[in-house]
């Protein structure tokens, strides 16, 4: 059975694993604002998550609350997943998808739902832009 997903800052834009460590792409992630504004706002859920990452136990443990048959059973780590997440200058999450408009393409910088981007609605959202001036 797979718990999850969990969300973390990840070290490198292709960590699937906590010890993967890019220092460029850190050091550019730390480097933004809204990295910190969000930091400062959500710091205790981030040690939380941390946490579970390290130790598939406490995972356990969170997840016991919600599923008590669960309490007790023996964890391990399993698949990690990418996904990129935009982050306004706020520190909030941008819930919605970003779309930019270049001379020949349509740039999709946010895409919040990995499930949606099959959608006929983002099709439709795309082509829209297709109509629009580059910026």
């Amino acid at each position: 059975m797979l718990i999850g997903p969990t969300a973390l800052l990840a070290p490198a834009r292709d960590a699937h694993d906590l010890r993967r460590v890019s220092r460029r792409d850190l050091g550019e992630t730390l480097r933004r604002p809204g990295t910190w504004r969000m930091a400062r706002e959500h710091w205790r859920a981030s040690l939380i998550e941390l946490r579970n990452a390290v130790r598939p136990s406490c995972t356990i443990t969170e997840v016991a609350r919600m599923v008590p048959a669960l309490a007790g059973t023996k964890a391990r780590p399993g698949p990690a997943g990418i996904r990129a997440q935009a982050l306004s200058r706020s520190g909030k999450l941008v819930d919605d998808f970003v779309l930019h408009r270049t001379e020949h393409a349509v740039h999709i910088r946010n895409a919040p739902s990995p499930a949606a981007t099959s959608s006929l609605a983002l099709a439709q959202l795309i082509t829209d832009h297709l109509d629009e001036p580059p910026t």
